[in-house]
């Protein structure tokens, strides 16, 4: 049995992820989706969930590891991330590269968000639906368009695939570097925060990934996936990189961007080609990636 301090951690962290405390205005939007009975029914499962599970040493991991929404001054963490971003010399413009067809749309609207929270401003987020027959994605897609200038949107004619509307995307950016978000995925609050701060480092790099997890359809994270460093010859045995990547966009372009006929390893593919022209690859040991364990989704069955 844990004791007192760990439960309260655990609790205090995980009542609805993204946290309460530390995303007030997620949090808002969530009960506006599900409302005030159904976040109450969520909160009571998942406490249930964390008081009986067997094996919370994940939880565990992430309320010792992650940053608290309060610093030992009492302030956000977020915004104490904004002011260390202004001090930066060098600050890139990253390129989010997101096809959509037929979202979910509480999913969607979650991962825009995700981008949108970020603590480093300089992003664009480049959205290409692809043909998506459910009108309310796109009208989804073009309300978040008139909300905030750095979201672009392409709706294609046609149906070309994942890798198709992943080039069509590619056509949006303008960024020094590509990141590369799924429709039901998110990202951590301070992933571009994390990749700027390297780049800081080493302005020379040309690949950044990171960790990552996974979390299911009511938000729980679970299966953290902690990476090694860079190894051309482990990479060639698996995709580790995966998620979250980010390519420096002269790169991408310069080894043909994303293949036709290899949609769902298409970014096992772009990374192949990359690795053979760069060495300059740096990895971020900290979960900045949540995979959507969704139905249908590659991280929930791999054979998706």
């Amino acid at each position: 049995m844990d004791n007192p301090l760990t439960i309260f951690l655990l609790l205090r962290e995980f009542l609805w992820p993204p946290c309460v405390y530390r995303n007030a205005k997620k949090s808002l939007y969530i009960i506006q989706q599900f409302g005030v009975k159904g976040f109450i029914r969520q909160v009571k499962m998942y406490i249930k969930w964390v008081l009986k599970d067997p094996d919370r040493r994940y939880l565990r991991w992430i309320a010792q590891n992650e940053p608290n929404i309060y610093s030992v001054e009492g302030r956000y963490v977020l915004d104490l991330l904004a002011e260390e971003v202004a001090s930066f010399k060098y600050k890139p413009m990253f390129s989010i590269v997101m096809p959509t067809y037929n979202s979910h749309l509480v999913y969607l609207k979650l991962a825009i968000e995700s981008v949108r929270n970020q603590c480093y401003p300089n992003w664009e987020l480049c959205i290409v639906d692809d043909c998506s027959t459910n009108a309310d994605v796109k009208a989804c897609l073009r309300d978040y368009a008139n909300l905030d200038p750095r979201i672009k949107i392409t709706f294609l004619d046609s149906h070309l695939g994942i890798a198709g509307a992943s080039n069509a995307a590619l056509d949006l950016a303008t960024g020094e570097f590509v990141g590369f978000l799924d429709h039901d995925d998110e990202l951590a609050p301070w992933a571009l925060y994390e990749a700027t701060r390297v780049l800081n480092l080493d302005p020379t790099i040309d690949v950044i990934y990171s960790d990552e997890d996974k979390m299911d359809r009511n938000g729980r994270r679970m299966g953290p996936f902690f990476k090694p460093g860079f190894g051309p010859e482990t990479l060639l045995s698996m995709n580790y990189m995966c998620h979250f990547l980010i390519i420096r966009r002269s790169l991408v372009e310069e080894v043909g961007r994303f293949r036709e006929g290899f949609d769902g390893s298409q970014d096992y593919d772009l990374i192949l080609r990359v690795a053979e022209r760069t060495a300059r690859v740096a990895h971020i040991p900290k979960v900045l990636y949540h995979w959507r364990k969704a139905p249908g989704s590659a991280a929930g069955d791999v054979s998706a």
